[in-house]
């Protein structure tokens, strides 16, 4: 398995909604508001529309995330989460 990594610039990533390609009016708490009804926090949006850049789609599903526990004896996956299962962290 391999992973593809992409060099983007991430000035003005969450300007546009990633849903309707609007431009969006930034709020407090780092919320953007899309005029078509569309609320979504500024760092997901910029992330989703990093990752479109890269893979030309849009993410649909955003599932539970990857989650570890560190200890002395290494890295093992939290129990409950999808980390043994990598298809299921993203649907597009």
């Amino acid at each position: 398995m391999s992973i593809k990594v992409f060099l983007v610039v991430e000035y003005n990533t969450s300007r546009l909604c990633t849903y309707h390609e609007v431009e969006v009016a930034r709020r407090p708490r780092r919320v953007i508001n899309c005029p078509l009804s569309y609320k979504l926090h500024s760092d997901v949006n910029g992330d989703l529309n990093i990752m479109k850049m890269g893979v030309k789609k849009v993410v649909v599903t955003l599932k539970k995330p990857l989650s570890f526990l560190v200890t002395s004896n290494g890295i093992t996956p939290v129990k409950g989460s999808n980390a043994l299962d990598l298809s299921r962290t993203l649907a597009l």
